[in-house]
C-alpha cells in the first residue's frame, strides 16, 4: 500500500532540507561546534553526546591509551629528583605510603648528620609489622621537574629498600601530581599553571659506576669463563630413599624456537658450562624462554620431578632484598 501526501506538504524544488529553527539546523549545528571548540569547560552534555570532537581545557589532564606493553610490565614509579642541590636517582612515588622515608645512608651524600635532624621519639611499622624507630626527621628542598617543595623525611636505618628515598600521598597531593605506574610518568601542574611531564628511570637498577669502572673484573660472557674448576665449588643433589628416578617424555616445540636452543646449548658445550651425558638416568626437558627485547632464548630446565624427590634443606638460606 502507498500512500501519496498532499501537494502542501512536498518541498518546493531547490529548497534545503532544513526546519528553521530546530536543534539539528546547519546553523545550530555550526553554532554548536563552535561553543564545543570554544569552551569546552562549558559543553553541556548534549553537547558532549555531538558529533564535534572534546577538546581538553589548560586545566586538564588526559594519559593516552595504554599500550599491550605498558599493561605488561609491573614496574614502581622511580624518579631523579633533586634533593637540597644534589640529583638523587631512584626515588620512589608511593601514593599507598603515608609518611616520606629517606635511608639513613643518604645523609653522608647530601652532606648532612645526625645533628641536623629533629628528634622524634616516634616509630615506624612496616607491612610486615616490623617496628624500626626513626633517627630523626630532616627537612629538605625537594625539585622535581621545576616544582620545589620543602619536605620532611623520617630518616631511618635500612638496607634492604630498593630506593634512595620514598615521597608519600602527602606529597603528591601538595605538588598537585598525578602518577601514572601504567605510563610510567608523572604529571604536575608548575607555578605558572602549566602541565609538566615527568619520565620515570627506565632502568634505575643500572650496574653502578663503580661496576662500570671495574668492568673488566667481570665475565660479561660465556667465552670469558669456560671451564669452571670443579675444585673451586661442587654442588651434589642427594635423592630420597625409595623413590624411582624420572625419564620425563620429550616436549615438542617449534623449529624456530628449536634452533635458538640449539645455538644456546652450542654456547655453553663450547664454554665448557656443560657437558654430554650418555644413558643418563635422570630426563628433564628444557624449557624456552624468550626474551622479550633482545629475541633471544633463555635455557632453562624443568626439575619438577628432581625436586619432589630432594630432600629439604634444615637451614633454609634467608631471602635477599638488596
Amino acid at each position: 500500500m502507498v500512500f501519496i501526501l498532499p501537494e502542501k506538504f512536498r518541498a518546493v524544488e531547490g529548497q534545503e532540507n532544513t526546519l528553521e529553527g530546530d536543534v539539528f539546523s546547519q546553523e545550530s549545528f555550526e553554532c554548536r561546534l563552535a561553543e564545543v571548540d570554544e569552551a569546552p569547560e562549558q559543553q553541556t552534555p548534549a553537547a558532549k553526546t555531538g558529533g564535534a570532537a572534546m577538546k581538553l581545557a589548560a586545566e586538564q589532564l588526559c594519559f593516552p591509551k595504554p599500550t599491550k606493553e605498558m599493561a605488561n610490565q609491573l614496574r614502581p614509579l622511580f624518579i631523579t629528583a633533586n634533593f637540597g642541590g644534589i640529583p638523587i636517582p631512584k626515588v620512589m612515588v608511593d601514593g599507598g605510603a603515608v609518611i616520606n622515608l629517606l635511608p639513613h645512608r643518604l645523609l653522608s651524600k647530601m652532606g648532612r648528620t645526625e645533628k641536623d635532624l629533629i628528634p622524634t621519639h616516634s616509630t615506624i611499622t612496616n607491612f610486615a609489622g616490623g617496628i624500626t624507630k626513626a633517627y630523626g626527621i630532616l627537612d629538605v628542598d625537594v625539585i622535581v621537574g621545576t616544582k620545589e617543595l620543602k619536605v620532611a623525611f623520617f630518616v631511618v636505618d635500612t638496607t634492604s629498600t630498593t630506593y634512595n628515598a620514598l615521597l608519600n600521598r602527602d606529597w603528591i597531593h601538595q605538588s598537585l601530581c598525578v602518577p601514572s605506574t601504567l605510563h610510567q610518568q608523572l604529571a604536575l601542574w608548575n607555578e605558572e599553571g602549566y602541565m609538566e611531564i615527568v619520565e620515570a628511570n627506565p632502568r634505575p637498577f643500572l650496574p653502578s659506576a663503580m661496576c662500570f669502572e671495574a668492568r673488566d673484573c667481570f665475565a660479561w660472557h660465556y667465552h670469558e669463563m669456560p671451564g669452571l674448576d670443579r675444585k673451586l665449588v661442587e654442588h651434589k643433589l642427594p635423592i630420597k630413599e625409595g623413590y624411582l628416578l624420572v625419564k620425563q617424555a620429550r616436549r615438542r616445540m617449534s623449529m624456530e624456537t628449536e634452533l635458538k636452543v640449539k645455538e644456546e646449548i652450542e654456547r655453553l658445550l663450547k664454554a665448557g658450562f656443560i657437558k654430554l651425558a650418555i644413558y643418563a638416568d635422570w630426563l628433564a626437558n628444557i624449557v624456552p624462554v624468550l626474551k622479550r627485547k633482545t629475541g633471544a632464548v633463555r635455557i632453562c630446565v624443568d626439575y619438577r620431578n628432581l625436586n619432589e624427590v630432594s630432600p629439604m634443606d634444615e637451614y633454609a638460606s634467608r631471602w635477599s632484598y638488596s
